[in-house]
């Protein structure tokens, strides 16, 4: 798979395609997969990382553009499950859970934002474009 990191208007452009990534951008558009002509879906068995890293007590401020992964569900314990999921900062999102209606802000004390997205073997959905910043606490 091929990574694409780059720089755009906005910032640094990320992929999250199977691959463990370490950026310092300020700000930046990130994507779950490479979208073809032909197949606009995110790929099976993705398992990536994704960590945003400046020094100092940050805020990282998410806004959702596009976010539709495969559903969740209850289990037989009542306890709610995703097959295919982004995970940021401890918190799993999946199918529409992650919404455009207002903005996602985590404050983190060691400077570090960390993302995963996890893809099953089965079911593939639209995928997901966030845009991200970050702020010194200090400077907000």
């Amino acid at each position: 798979m091929v990574t694409d990191s780059s720089e755009s208007e906005v910032g640094v452009y990320v992929m999250l395609d199977g691959k463990t990534q370490q950026i310092t951008h300020q700000s930046g558009i990130i994507v779950s997969h490479r979208k073809k002509y032909y197949d606009k879906n995110y790929p099976n068995n993705v398992e990536s990382t994704l960590i945003i890293e400046k020094d100092g007590i940050l805020l990282f401020d998410i806004s959702v553009i596009d976010f539709e992964l495969q559903p969740g569900y209850y289990d037989w314990l009542s306890r709610w499950t995703c097959y295919d999921y982004l995970e940021i900062e401890g918190h799993k999102y999946c199918g529409g859970q992650l919404t455009s209606a207002r903005g996602h802000t985590y404050i983190t004390s060691t400077g570090t934002l960390s993302m995963n997205f996890y893809t099953n073997r089965w079911t593939r959905d639209k995928g997901f474009t966030l845009k991200y910043s970050y702020f010194s606490k200090y400077n907000v």
